[in-house]
């Protein structure tokens, strides 16, 4: 069960096996007194009645082992005398035996007898659930055909209850009209099951239900579920055919992971799917969506390297992270007019086949993908968004002409060869990382308009020498240029905060001069800027985070008479800081004066 685990389903638990109720075993009760377990290793079964070999015995069998338990039964003191009766060949065919009441007065016919349905080669393990049908708990018989009956001691089996089959040398299973229920895990890891019948009245099939019969060639779901739930289906590596009916809404997480069909249509009540739905479906070469569907899951059609086509409807809104990672086949992507979110990295590692420098634009101008490595981009006009990714480790685009759109996290993360950016005025907003890792790109020129950068947007762009942050920003990120080791100068204006190490190891940087609007330095702000020699900190600061300024080069700066508040290792490790000067009677004079400074 290890790795249904580790795909979220937990094995049946000893809770979940006491709700079952009682418990019969093939064709005898489930309490097992000394007695009877005597007579059942006598009789040439194990002791808990099972037999050894689901077979007839041979008459010289019969025989020689009711002489035994007659002398044994002879030899036990204080026993009252018992009538035996022989074994019946119930109608379906299977053994049946009766104690009388003077044996076992007290213990009611269900304790005392054996499955009347059940077959010498068919035998189940089976309970009676609250509303007196029966549940499959077990089998135990020997043939690889199994067919279920549709009653069991007069009962109507309705339930195949979780881990019934599980991992068991069946190869087709047949459930009866009546079965409503497929519980979690039944038919786990059953590696040579080719053929599973289920009847309409199914209407829940459990988590992992099939998980793992690499031989299940094909499957029908019947049409009254409305989920197929988690790893149901996964696993199943020689499924060849999948028929789901008008009625399912979701599929679940890694419901059909790992599957060998090449097509599937899905229904057009279909809403969602979740994460790994047809994740590694290497056949797969097809998708097509109706309107109506909403939702696709993280990680959804990721590895399908043979997906050539794929067509959303008008409603489908979300495309999950990496819901199309590694798809290498795709030759046409359509429809998705309707879309408003496209995950992180939803189409990293994918191709698509025969269009060169391809700028793929889905919903309201959102460029998803860049598919090229043309050296120099201009992006097209339509493009209201360059979404997450989109240009992302493309090391061979060196310069990029952007509309006036919205940059997504990791836009340009890790273009190494980027050199030039040409923004417009109007663009507002930077994501996260947007161009960390660019490190040949040595100037960028900020928006007039920006009012959102990202946390790390232009972290690690070692070329990157000077930057002048425009008066509609007014909070610096953390990390925001964080090891630009070429980074000599910084204009502030009208900044108001300096997020954590926002200009951490800028060893280039020389001097800062922060405006008298800034209130707040973050916790390392300027940790490890070795070369930073001149510090003048706006007349209006109240607060410097730790380790702010760790490390720097300065000998000495000023303490506006606005600090509440400094951290300890504020100017901490700083090997040429002789002074901090500050008016007295303020915080900052208490301050220094209690540092040695």
């Amino acid at each position: 069960m290890d790795d249904l685990n580790k795909r979220g389903i937990p094995p049946v638990t000893e809770e979940e096996e006491e709700l079952q109720g009682p418990v019969y075993q093939g064709k005898h009760a489930k309490r097992q007194s000394f007695v009877s377990k005597l007579l059942n290793l006598l009789m040439g079964k194990h002791a808990d009645g099972t037999k050894k070999k689901a077979v007839y015995p041979t008459k010289k069998q019969t025989v020689f082992r009711y002489v035994t338990v007659v002398v044994a039964f002879l030899g036990i003191a204080g026993l009252a005398a018992i009538a035996y009766q022989g074994p019946k060949i119930s109608k379906e065919g299977g053994f049946r035996f009766e104690l009388f009441e003077d044996a076992f007065s007290g213990n009611s016919e269900e304790d005392r007898s054996y499955d009347r349905k059940a077959t010498a080669e068919n035998a189940f393990a089976y309970r009676i659930k609250e509303d007196g049908t029966v549940a499959i708990s077990g089998y135990v018989g020997s043939e690889s055909k199994v067919v279920v009956p549709r009653e069991i001691d007069g009962k109507a089996v309705t339930e195949v209850s979780p881990g019934a089959f599980m991992q068991k040398n069946i190869s087709s299973i047949t459930l009866p009209k009546g079965v409503t229920t497929v519980g979690k895990s039944a038919f786990y890891e059953c590696e040579i099951l080719f053929e599973a019948i289920l009847p309409d009245t199914v209407i829940h099939l459990g988590d992992g239900a099939f998980y793992n019969c690499e031989t299940l060639k094909r499957i029908t779901v019947p049409a009254g579920v409305t989920e197929i739930g988690t790893s149901t289906f996964e696993g199943c590596t020689s499924m060849m055919q999948v028929i789901l009916p008008e009625g399912i809404t979701k599929i679940g997480q890694n419901a059909f992971a790992d599957c060998t069909f090449s097509t599937i249509t899905l229904p057009a009540s279909l809403k969602s799917t979740e994460k790994g739905a047809f994740r590694n479906c290497k056949s797969l070469t097809q998708i097509l969506f109706f309107d109506g569907f909403e939702s696709l899951g993280a990680e959804s059609f990721s590895g399908c390297s043979a997906l050539r086509s794929v067509q959303l409807g008008s409603t489908v809104s979300v495309l999950g992270d990496r819901a199309f990672e590694k798809c290498t086949a795709l030759a046409e992507f359509l429809g998705g007019e309707g879309l408003t979110t496209i995950g992180e990295q939803c189409f990293d590692g994918a191709h698509i086949v025969g269009k060169p420098n391809y700028q793929m634009i889905l919903g309201d101008g959102i460029l998803v993908k860049y598919f090229g490595s043309e050296p120099h981009v201009s992006v097209e006009d339509s493009v209201k968004v360059i979404g997450s990714g989109a240009f992302e480790e493309n090391t061979s685009l060196q310069t990029v002409t952007l509309p006036p759109a919205i940059i997504r996290d990791r836009a340009f993360k890790n273009c190494t060869a980027l050199t030039q950016v040409v923004l417009p005025q109007t663009v507002t907003q930077i994501g996260k990382e947007a161009f960390s890792g660019c490190v040949n790109l040595s100037f960028m020129q900020l928006p007039a308009s920006l009012t959102d950068l990202g946390e790390g947007a232009f972290a690690h762009c070692a070329a990157l020498k000077g930057i002048a942050l425009p008066p509609t920003l007014k909070y610096v990120p953390a990390n925001a240029f964080a090891r630009c080791t070429s980074l000599i100068e910084v204009k502030f204006n009208g900044q108001t905060e300096i997020g954590a190490g926002a200009f951490a190891d800028c060893a280039g940087l020389t001097s800062v001069s922060l405006t008298a609007s800034m209130q707040k330095v973050g916790d390392f702000a300027f940790a490890d800027c070795s070369g930073l020699k001149t510090v003048k900190l706006g007349s209006n600061l109240k607060y410097i985070g730790e380790n702010a300024f760790w490390k720097i080069g300065a000998t000495s700066a000023h303490l506006p008479d606005t600090l509440t508040y400094i951290a300890d290792s504020a100017f901490s490790d700083c090997p040429f800081l002789k002074a901090l000067y500050a008016t007295r009677g303020t915080y900052g004079h208490t301050w220094a004066a209690n540092h040695g400074l």
